[in-house]
């Protein structure tokens, strides 16, 4: 997960959201609250901090969750 064009935490959080939508391959969705975890990480590596309460798998993806974000600081 070292892709230098992957957005950070820091930067996530300066676009105007703190949360990150993880998604399952067995469909659950959570949006999760990630104030906890250092600026520094890619959005994508958040997944592998997870299991799905489901089926115990790893999400398949995580992504800012723009749905959440301040909309004062991004400006929408």
């Amino acid at each position: 997960m070292d892709d230098p064009g992957w957005m950070t935490l820091a930067n996530m959080r300066e676009n105007g959201t703190r949360f990150v939508d993880l998604w399952c391959q067995c469909g659950r969705h959570v949006t999760i609250n990630v104030d906890h975890l250092s600026g520094k990480e890619k959005v994508p590596a958040v997944r592998e901090r997870y299991r799905c309460i489901e089926c115990g798998q790893r999400p398949r993806s995580s992504v800012p969750s723009w749905s959440r974000a301040d909309r004062k600081v991004s400006g929408l």
